[in-house]
């Protein structure tokens, strides 16, 4: 019943009211850094360039015919410096899933179509960050980028990875004070990097 695919130009009318969400829970939750309205127009042409740009990714997911969710990633890629190495990794900037089409794995679905760019295009990570009051995100979970193990927080965003062939790490959303040991504003434990949780 479900179904993912690359959104395209036509689907932007069903990707305003997923958006909508988005940026409702945010004008709700933190009002002093995201605007209540914004334009449709800009929207739509924010869309269009997302939808056709090289480096960025919108996907919807259908229920049936009827549009349920969407996620837009993007993918970085870092030429490396005199001290770093080159890396690439899929950042998610935004997923949302529709009211009346929650528990139904959808946003779980959308993560792992997500996963599976990443490998197709030769990331070592996936960068998925949250504001600390969408504990529902909390509950998504990626499971594995190419070696990745998993390290559980259901406090967190997602679980943190750390791929044992490189040693990415997928960054963890700066909100977990329950099992992560913080220095400073850092919540990953200064001898590990990375995060430690009770339930591992």
């Amino acid at each position: 019943m479900l179904t993912i695919r690359h959104a395209t130009p036509a689907d932007i009318p069903a990707l305003l009211p997923l958006n909508a969400i988005v940026q409702a829970w945010h004008a709700t939750h933190y009002p002093d850094r995201f605007r209540k309205t914004v334009d449709p127009e800009y929207i739509r042409s924010f869309f269009e360039a997302m939808i056709e740009g090289e480096t960025s990714f919108v996907d919807l997911a259908l229920w049936g015919a009827v549009p349920a969710g969407y996620m837009f990633t993007r993918l970085n890629a870092n030429d490396g410096s005199p001290f770093t190495l080159p890396s690439r990794h899929l950042h998610v900037e935004q997923i949302a899933v529709g009211v009346d089409h929650r528990r139904k794995g959808i946003a779980t679905s959308l993560i792992g179509m997500a996963k599976d760019r990443a490998q197709s295009l030769g990331c070592s990570e996936i960068n998925l960050t949250s504001w600390d009051a969408n504990v529902s995100l909390h509950r998504v979970s990626i499971h594995r980028v190419r070696n990745a193990q998993a390290l559980v927080c259901e406090t967190c965003v997602t679980r943190s990875l750390r791929d044992e062939s490189v040693g990415a790490l997928v960054h963890p959303p700066y909100d977990c004070d329950k099992n992560a040991e913080r220095v400073g504003d850092n919540p990953w434990p200064a001898s590990k990097g990375v995060m430690r949780c009770s339930k591992d």
